[in-house]
């Protein structure tokens, strides 16, 4: 607790701590938590000062015993910092209560991390051949030292595949529907020759014999084996 910095504050500009005891934690550790509170330190102007001017213990009748016991260890320079003091009346009911929040507001955050977690997981799962692929550049990238805004470009390099992939859906189908749902049915191609053991060129290849086909029919006649050949090797 800050007080503020003003005259008619009982203690200007001081930094207390204060500690409120509802269980006893045992005498050793006590004394060992209260000099570690008592010999705390910052920047001040001329070196260091303590950083809690007074540390205040505000204990349950439990936990009374044992606090004082700890403050009656401690060397007397630290302790004449030290207050040891009973629980108000009818606070510990609310210290619980905030105890409780503290406690249920850290486990919301340990379940949504969990979620998080899940979700991602049975994205990278779901879409496992796309996932091999980016895991074996990205080893392959860390293997050969190349910055990330490096694999970061030769990835946007292959957006244009992609671009061109679904332009031959729209010019091989001419439905919006088929469009829609072509990341579907490519999807479900690739986890269908993954599981067969296909590599990671398959789709490569797949998305150039696509786009050589939707090439023979986008005047409505069909070309040659040797003239639709693509540059690709497919």
């Amino acid at each position: 607790m800050h007080w503020p910095p003003v005259p008619a504050s009982l203690y200007p500009d001081e930094c207390w701590a204060i500690d409120a005891e509802l269980t006893p934690k045992g005498t050793v550790r006590t004394a060992a938590i209260m000099t570690g509170l008592l010999t705390q330190t910052t920047p001040a102007a001329q070196g260091r000062a303590p950083r809690y001017d007074h540390v205040v213990y505000l204990c349950s009748p439990a936990a009374l015993p044992t606090v004082r016991g700890g403050a009656a260890t401690i060397p007397a320079s630290l302790a004449v910092r030290l207050d040891v003091r009973d629980l108000p009346e009818g606070a510990a009911p609310v210290i619980f209560f905030y105890a409780q929040l503290l406690l249920a507001r850290h486990a919301l955050q340990w379940v949504s991390r969990l979620i998080k977690w899940t979700v991602t997981a049975a994205v990278l799962v779901m879409a496992a051949p796309v996932t091999v692929v980016t895991a074996a550049a990205v080893t392959l990238a860390w293997l050969r030292g190349w910055p990330p805004a490096r694999l970061r470009r030769a990835a946007a390099w292959s957006a244009p595949m992609t671009a061109a992939w679904l332009t031959v859906q729209v010019i091989t189908t001419r439905s919006l529907s088929a469009v829609l749902a072509a990341p579907y049915s490519g999807w479900r191609a690739a986890w269908h020759a993954f599981s067969l053991g296909a590599g990671p060129g398959w789709i490569s290849r797949r998305h150039a014999t696509s786009a050589t086909s939707a090439w023979q029919r986008v005047d409505g006649e069909p070309r040659t084996a040797r003239s639709s050949r693509c540059s690709w090797g497919c």
